[in-house]
């Protein structure tokens, strides 16, 4: 999870003052130059979530344009009208009446369209829980405050998941990865739950004190542990997992943070022997 010098974290800057200045264009650009950056580091499934979010705002912006262009075309036929009678001018002012209302209906129906394609762009299509995408944007609307807001980032690891899939195969690792979303959701029913990537998952609650934030993290280990998901077909072994915490104040640019310290403390519970939990807190 190391990233390095990865821009995005100034790309999700620049794109939050954008859109909080309604800076279309710059808008649309940002998203093309996360979708290139992503596809450039291979990571192809938040290429495209990013390049729809670019191809939905360009084709919005773009028929926002078509529609003003015909409304100011309207007002100066509208307007050689009024000084001639001229038929000729009155069937075109109609015609552009009607081409603007056809413009606006399809706008209108464009962003309906859009707002249900985006809503798909957040969700990861296998576990219905939110994907990286998803995570960022509910993660902007979790600390959208002026204060920062404390709070607590997991990140849980499916132990020996590869074995899993050699033993069982892709299709009941499928139905693995599904049954613990459902699972996590269960004991985050207020907190963000998302699918990090392969048998990775981020929850971000708002615990505030430590003991909190563990006897949480406990609580998501056991339920997994007790879902009894039979880890191989020879022992009695179960699915289990690994959770590394970090708990802080959190702001609107501190996701990468979070996921960098929460990873640190995965690595520890990994190195403890797994099925266990380390969290630790924000040094004051």
């Amino acid at each position: 999870l190391a990233l390095g010098l990865s821009p995005i974290r100034n790309l999700n800057e620049a794109l939050e003052k954008s859109k909080s200045a309604g800076l279309e264009k710059k808008i649309i650009k940002i998203y093309e130059n996360i979708s290139k950056y992503y596809e450039k580091t291979g990571d192809f499934r938040l290429a495209l979530e990013y390049y729809k979010s670019f191809h939905i705002k360009q084709s919005e912006l773009e028929a926002s344009n078509l529609s003003m262009r015909l409304e100011i075309l309207s007002v100066e036929f509208n307007f050689y009208k009024e000084k001639s009678e001229n038929m000729k001018f009155k069937k075109l002012s109609e015609k552009l009446e009607r081409d603007i209302e056809a413009a606006n209906k399809t706008l209108e129906k464009m962003k309906v369209q859009n707002q249900s394609l985006l809503k798909e762009s957040l969700y990861d299509e296998l576990t219905n829980i939110y994907n990286r995408r998803g995570l960022e944007v509910n993660y902007r609307d979790f600390v959208n405050l002026d204060e920062p807001v404390m709070g607590t980032l997991y990140i849980i690891d499916i132990d020996r998941f590869k074995s899993y899939n050699d033993t069982w195969g892709h299709v009941k690792g499928d139905e693995c990865l599904i049954k613990i979303s459902e699972a996590l959701k269960k004991v985050a029913p207020s907190g963000i739950v998302a699918r990090f990537g392969g048998e990775e998952f981020v929850v971000i609650t708002r615990k505030s004190k430590l003991e909190d934030a563990k006897m949480f993290a406990e609580a998501l280990r056991d339920s997994i542990e007790k879902m009894a998901i039979p880890a191989d077909k020879t022992s009695t072994k179960v699915v289990t997992i690994s959770i590394g915490g970090y708990l802080g104040k959190m702001y609107k640019d501190s996701l990468t943070f979070f996921i960098e310290k929460a990873d640190k403390e995965l690595y520890i519970a990994k190195e403890n022997g797994r099925n266990c939990m380390s969290v630790r807190e924000e040094e004051n």
